[in-house]
Order: structure tokens, then sequence, then C-alpha cells
């Protein structure tokens, strides 16, 4: 694919940088993609303090090819006004569609996603089975905790784990249900900060093009959630760690479940459900 002139600029590393010194509420200290566009960040996702910002550069630019190609098929999406999806695709697929509606990163000091893959003897590319990357809600910021020098806590980080199959295709999504904000959402405005909506309404475009907030919510609350409070804890029968299940329900030609953590040696407090996670084949 051609680069546009436009797109290569503005994947220079050096703008991208300054944007993000200027806009994300932690000038000079702290680079992150707390409160930036939708769009792609590349190696941000976990912020880059001053004293790691030599090493940053030093990995995107050794990226950058990948980079500008990435960031002029979010440009060509966005021109088109079309996402190809998650599911049974790439994840570079993935990131186009979802930096429609999020700010997408991944961590430079532990990400594969814009390695050239390793061969094994006979020249065949391994690829990971598993690729994590994180979702940001634009003009979201998370609050700082700690020194303002320290990397800060990300309230809006939202973690999204891509298993891949044997030919590189994502077949399912992990959305981490950071501080258990989709187990103990009630209300719309509760929704509304898990990023859940962000993240699969681009996905569902083309089969659900009018799915509402409220309509998601709704079936996650009702149809996922519930059930999962009530299922039978499974797992191995000497582990603590146990996990309630919802049934695998369809959901605008995607497949939807969500699944409870459970600490059995806190067992019968509430504060036994120690986790969650929302579950996109």
């Amino acid at each position: 694919m051609r680069i546009s002139a436009k797109a290569k600029i503005k994947a220079m590393i050096l703008g991208i940088a300054l944007f993000l010194e200027a806009n994300t509420g932690h000038s000079q200290a702290i680079m992150t993609p707390d409160g930036a566009p939708a769009d792609y960040y590349a190696g941000l996702a976990n912020g880059v303090p001053a004293s790691q910002r030599t090493q940053w550069q030093q990995w995107a630019q050794a990226r950058k090819p990948a980079i500008l190609a990435l960031r002029a098929r979010i440009e060509a999406a966005r021109a088109r006004g079309q996402v190809p999806g998650c599911i049974g695709r790439s994840v570079e697929d993935c990131i186009v569609t979802l930096t429609q509606d999020l700010a997408i990163a991944d961590d430079y000091m532990n990400s594969h996603l814009l390695d050239t893959p390793e061969t094994d003897v006979n020249g065949k590319p391994i690829f990971p089975k598993l690729v994590e990357i994180y979702a940001f809600r634009p003009g979201a910021t998370g609050e700082p905790q700690g020194p303002a020098q320290q990397i800060p806590y990300l309230q809006e980080q939202h973690p999204l784990f891509l298993h891949l199959s044997n030919a590189n295709k994502i077949t399912e999504i992990s959305v981490g249900d950071v501080m258990n904000s989709i187990l103990l959402a009630k209300t719309q405005a509760d929704y509304d900060q898990t990023a859940i909506y962000e993240i699969l309404a681009p996905q569902v475009r083309a089969r659900c093009p009018k799915l509402s907030r409220l309509e998601l919510d709704r079936f996650i609350e009702n149809k996922l959630k519930t059930p999962a409070r009530h299922a039978r804890a499974i797992g191995p029968a000497k582990s603590y760690i146990r996990t309630q299940s919802s049934p695998l329900l369809p959901f605008c030609g995607l497949k939807l479940k969500f699944e409870i953590e459970l600490d059995r040696s806190r067992w019968p407090h509430q504060n036994a459900q120690i986790g969650a996670m929302l579950i996109i084949r």
C-alpha cells in the first residue's frame, strides 16, 4: 500500500511525542494515551516517563516502517468509512477497527505486535498465540497515583487479550475487567466508563449499525452477568480459584460470554469475586 504524505507526517515519532506531552496532562514527565484522540499510539500503553524516553524512541524508530504502514491503513479505513472487524481477521485489521472509536496502544517493553516473526527450521513463521493491547476512551483520563514522576495508575486503561489461531487470525478477544468495572456496573453512566460499547460497536456495525449503548448494556447485565452470578463454579477441585461463567450467546454476529473469577479462600464474603472477563468470539 502506498503511504500518503499526510500519514507519514502524522506518524513521525517526534510529532507524536510532542502531542502527547502537550495533551495528556502529564506534560514532560510521562507520555500516555490518556485523553488522546482515537488512534494508534505505538508502545505507550503503560506510559513512558522521561527516564525511558530514549529507550522508547529507539524501539519506535526500529519499527517505523510497520508503524507507518499501520497508520496508513487506519487513515484509509477512515476515508472509506469502513472497518474490517476483529474475529477471524488479523491483529492489524482489529487495530484498524478499534481505532475508529478508541485510542489503542501496546507496551513497548512487552509487545511483539510490530515485530517480524521468527521462523522455524523450515522457514515457516512462528506467530504468537496471544497479543495484548490496551484501549483508552478518547478524552477520558485516569487519575495519577503516587509521586508525579512515577507511572500513574491508568484508570482508563482497558486490556484486550487477542487470542490467535495457527493461521495468525483472531479467534477470541478477552476484555479484562479493570477494577471490576463491568462486574459492578449498574447504571448507564457506569457502563459508559467501561469502554465496552466502544470496543464492541465497531466490530458489529455491518450487522447492527443502529446498536445503542442501552441495548448492549442490557444484554450484558441481563443475559450475561446475571447468569454468570448464578452459575456453578468450576475449576480444579483443590484450587482456591474457581470460575463462574454465563452461556456463550449470539449477539450481532458475534458470540459473548461473561466470566467471574472467585477466590474460595475468602468465601462467602462479597470480595470473593476477585475478577471478571468479557469474552468475544
